[in-house]
């Protein structure tokens, strides 16, 4: 619970204060620490809140992260280009998944757990770049196989975690 909470139950009260509107949970979650924080996030997300992580945020970082790709590929000359085609279309494809299809992945915890650490910290697309450059084969020609290959790639992260 924040530190700065005043003690009654947030959902008692008539009119939100400034630092419930401050935050995207109240104050009085168990699940917070003294500064309003999430002692773990994982256990949020467990727990059903989507008040800290929220696919929008995720797919608004994610979209974030593309145009800043584009930028880059956009002042490559065309052999260049080419030499990064298959690159181009994995982020294509992979932020197609996650921009139209969050249907697809939107009740998966490791996804979305993965998801949140990397687009929050805007390295989504570079460290999902840099583990498909070392797997031996991709299929992302429709949105059931790019969300499988999502999958493969949180199962790895979950791995070097450990």
């Amino acid at each position: 619970m924040h530190k700065k909470w005043c003690g009654n139950p947030c959902a008692d009260c008539k009119t939100s204060c400034t630092l419930d509107e401050s935050m995207p949970c109240s104050p009085d979650c168990e699940m917070l620490d003294d500064n309003g924080k999430p002692k773990n996030l994982r256990n949020c997300l467990e727990s059903g809140c989507d008040a800290i992580i929220c696919i929008d945020k995720i797919q608004d970082a994610v979209a974030d992260e593309l145009k800043a790709y584009n930028e880059k590929i956009v002042k490559l000359s065309s052999s260049e280009v080419y030499k990064k085609a298959h690159d181009i279309h994995l982020v294509e494809e992979i932020t197609y998944l996650i921009s139209d299809c969050s249907e697809d992945y939107e009740d998966d915890t490791e996804i979305l757990w993965a998801l949140y650490n990397l687009s929050s910290e805007g390295k989504f697309l570079d460290e999902f770049l840099e583990w498909s450059s070392n797997v031996n084969s991709i299929d992302v020609s429709n949105a059931e196989k790019a969300c499988d290959t999502l999958k493969d790639f949180c199962d790895y992260l979950s791995e070097e975690a450990d």
